[in-house]
């Protein structure tokens, strides 16, 4: 589900947002799939001079030490996995002027959350 403004511009290289999406999006579905109803939430919000993009689903609770750990290169919860996933959209979304960060919402649900600098104040900056 897709909920929020869908208006704001942002710049970023294409290609690379992507892929961000596409890590984030597919964890998202690893972590629900098993459920009777999987479901992914996606919202978009905007405060000040940034965009965020938080990513949400159904799947199992965790805890803070998991999201402590996620963007730890190496450390993956996945048996195929090799942790890398997460530190390169990290590092993709810092490059980009914004942020990716993981916490738990009320219900100990992981939220991932994007943040992107509005294109409006970018061009404002002189960049």
């Amino acid at each position: 589900m897709l909920s929020g403004k869908e208006e704001y511009l942002v710049e970023a290289d294409a290609m690379e947002l992507d892929l961000v999406f596409y890590n984030l999006l597919k964890n998202a579905w690893e972590a629900c799939k098993d459920q009777n109803e999987p479901q992914i939430n996606i919202n978009v919000s905007a405060s000040g001079r940034n965009v965020f993009i938080r990513f949400t689903d159904n799947g199992p609770r965790v805890n803070q030490g998991l999201v402590e750990s996620m963007f730890v290169p190496g450390i993956s919860t996945k048996s195929d996995g090799l942790g890398l996933g997460l530190s390169i959209c990290r590092g993709l979304a810092e490059a980009h002027g914004g942020n990716l960060k993981a916490f738990l919402d009320e219900e100990n649900r992981l939220v991932m959350e994007l943040e992107l600098p509005k294109i409006s104040e970018i061009k404002e900056r002189g960049e």
